[in-house]
This record gives structure tokens, sequence and C-alpha cells, in this order.
């Protein structure tokens, strides 16, 4: 099942897709509780644009395997892309009960709360990520500013923006310009 999964993922990177799927799908046949083969398959369908066969996909291998974040993060990707929000918002809230400081499900949690019209449900997720990275990291800052002005916590986004320009001359200089303008902004109100 294994050498099926490397062979089929060298296959996929070559752009071979029917001979990636062919080895991909043999993994199940080799190891029926190995979830390689279906979350790849469910994954080039994802980067194909194919996502009803990404949910599929994603669907059997959860049931061979429900306590993946990964896999619950993928679906979670398939479901923002296809606008339903309140399915995505619920398996990226799966992926982080298993895996509570997964950074992209984090960040993906907080995108499909604050699209969904929910920024309060957004917050603790973005104030986890800001004290993952000990307060240091502009651009976690500048999303939690964020998050914090989708809620009207206006004088929150100000400061969580403040201490962000503090940073941005190390380590994104660009991001410095659009910090100036989201505070002036939020100033203005």
């Amino acid at each position: 099942a294994k050498t099926h999964g490397r062979i089929g993922t060298e296959y996929a990177k070559l752009g071979q897709m029917p001979k990636a799927v062919e080895h991909l799908k043999a993994v199940s046949k080799h190891d029926p509780n190995d979830v390689f083969g279906v979350s790849m398959l469910g994954w080039l369908a994802y980067l194909g644009g194919r996502d009803e066969e990404a949910i599929e996909y994603y669907s059997q291998a959860e049931a061979i395997e429900p306590r993946e974040a990964k896999l619950k993060y993928h679906m979670g990707l398939v479901l923002a892309r296809l606008k339903r929000l309140p399915e995505a918002r619920n398996k990226f809230k799966e992926a982080l009960e298993i895996e509570p400081d997964r950074p992209d499900a984090l960040q993906a949690f907080i995108f499909v709360a604050i699209e969904s019209g929910q920024p309060k449900e957004a917050l603790p997720y973005a104030e986890r990520i800001v004290k993952m990275t000990g307060s240091q990291d502009v651009h976690a800052l500048m999303m939690l500013a964020d998050v914090y002005q989708s809620a009207d916590m206006i004088p929150h986004a100000i400061q969580a923006n403040e201490i962000a320009m503090k940073l941005a001359p190390s380590q994104d200089p660009a991001a410095a310009a659009k910090i100036l303008t989201s505070l002036r902004s939020l100033r203005g109100k």
C-alpha cells in the first residue's frame, strides 16, 4: 500500500494523472485501513477543481480515519470553496478539536467565521495565533486587528495594529503601508 502511495504521488507530481490515480486507488485495495490513497485522491480532485469528487474521497477517508485533523482541514477547504460556510466552519472546528494549534486550520476558521458574519466567534482563534507567535508576528497581529474591526471592537483593533506597526519594518516593510491605512481609517471612526 505504501509503495503504491509513493508511486502515485510521484506520478501526480509529474502530471501523469491516470497513472497517479491508478496507484492511489491501489492503496486501499492493498490496505483498506490506509487513508493515504483516498485522501490524496481528494487532494488531487480539489486541486483540479472537482470539488464534489473531492468531498466523496474525503468522506471515504474520514470513514477510515475519523480523528485526522488534516482530512478535516482539507474537507473544510473544499466546503469553503463551495460557499458551504457553516459546514466548512464545522470541519475546521473539528480539525482544531484534534489539533488545537494547527495554524492553517486556525486561519481558515477565522476566515470562514468572518465570511459567515460571525467575527466574534473568530476572536479566540485569532488571539490564539497571536499568543502562539508570542505577539511578535506582524501578520498574526494584522489578522487579529481585522477580526477586532469586523467585531466592532475598534480600540482593540487600533492596539493590535499599533503593535503590528512596530514589527513591520523588520518583518515586512510593505505591510507598514497597509497598517497605516487601517489605523487612519480606524481612528476616523
